[in-house]
């Protein structure tokens, strides 16, 4: 009953940001005007815009298969990853990334823990490339606001240092093992003082508003499972294990790059179509800010925040006209979820898998994952 409850408000709280960012789109920009450039819009430059977006997820997928050591082939990838992206587009708070995860993990010799890390190692590099990328076309366009420009330098230093610790962590992964062994070992033993401290010399009478928060937080640090934990942390950096060594890294970053070019293609395409004048660094900068604007998980698919992201992007700092920006928005969406429908559902017709058996099994993960973790 509870994890209903839970699924239930995760769910609403993507239909609440959807509304509040539609709600504002609509507010600033008039849907006649919006409607008016969708009328004159040339639809055949979409098409190349659907080829970009089906280059993306076939790169993508040949650089997850290198994440993998190439440990499993293209194919099955292909199709978990095309899944994957169909359970985001229509359920809220990115679970189409669990599915990832999880699908692959049940692919020998792949486990759940090593999806889970070329997982969120995949959008690592993904943002940090956003960042780099955003960073060039800082030069390129004239129009862009000094705070945006110095957020971006900041939030690039930020996540540079992230990538560089996250590396240098999984090139030493048995003294991390070691450092982290000892330091959970740590934990737990002062946890375990602190909550026979706090039961003894603090009275069922005298016992603050805060006394229940911080004493389930040591009860629960005093009952780690070191080694659990142990293995998980080291799973997690085998996972990354493409940032190692030199060659790697330059692959990976080669990957990335090829992964992104169809993806600046299909913005330049889309922004044709509606009779815009695109440059490579405005359809670049455009990709860099509908990035970061879905980054955080929230409602099905980024409705809502992807238009809001892109608009921002092309209305308010690069100065395009706002109804053949709006209609850019919705268009390339549109494009997007077709394609991300269509190859979903053609990898689920090729694994035999359903929907709802999908989500089924990343939900049993996570039910047990939160039962372990009570225990």
């Amino acid at each position: 009953m509870k994890k209903k409850k839970k699924n239930s408000s995760q769910a609403w709280i993507g239909i609440v940001v959807t509304i509040v960012c539609l709600v504002a789109i609509f507010f600033f920009i008039e849907p006649a005007q919006i409607w008016a450039a969708l009328k004159e819009a040339n639809y055949w430059y979409l098409l190349l815009t659907g080829l970009g977006l089906v280059l993306f997820l076939v790169i993508r997928a040949w650089r997850w298969r290198f994440m993998l050591e190439n440990d499993v082939p293209t194919l099955p990838i292909f199709h978990v990853q095309n899944i994957g992206y169909l359970v985001n587009a229509y359920l809220p708070l990115r679970l189409g990334d669990m599915t990832q995860a999880v699908l692959i993990g049940n692919v020998p010799p792949v486990t759940i823990a090593r999806g889970v890390s070329t997982v969120v190692m995949a959008r690592i590099v993904d943002m940090t490339f956003m960042v780099i990328l955003l960073l060039f076309t800082l030069t390129q366009v004239e129009t862009m606001p000094e705070q945006v420009q110095s957020t971006t330098r900041m939030f690039g230093g930020l996540v540079t240092a992230a990538i560089v610790l996250l590396a240098a962590a999984a090139n030493q992964r048995p003294f991390v093992r070691k450092r982290f062994t000892l330091i959970l070992n740590w934990l737990t033993q002062v946890s375990h003082t602190a909550a026979q401290r706090l039961e003894q010399k603090i009275t069922h009478a005298e016992r603050p508003l805060l006394y229940k928060p911080v004493h389930l937080l040591f009860s629960i640090l005093s009952h780690l499972d070191t080694q659990a934990w142990i293995h998980r942390i080291d799973d997690f950096l085998m996972g990354l294990n493409s940032l190692t060594h030199l060659k790697s890294s330059l692959i990976l970053i080669t990957y990335t790059i090829f992964i992104w070019l169809p993806i600046i293609g299909a913005y330049y395409t889309g922004m044709l179509a509606v009779h815009l004048e695109p440059t490579i660094p405005m359809a670049a900068f455009a990709v860099c800010i509908a990035a970061f604007s879905v980054a955080a998980p929230s409602s099905p698919g980024q409705v809502g925040v992807f238009h809001a992201g892109v608009i921002f992007a092309l209305y308010n700092i690069l100065g395009q006209p706002e109804a053949q920006a709006a209609s850019f928005a919705f268009l390339y969406h549109a494009v997007m979820m077709m394609v991300t429908t269509l190859m979903g559902i053609i990898s689920l017709w090729a694994t035999g898998a359903t929907f709802r058996h999908v989500i089924d099994t990343t939900r049993n993960y996570l039910n047990k994952k939160e039962a372990k973790r009570k225990i």
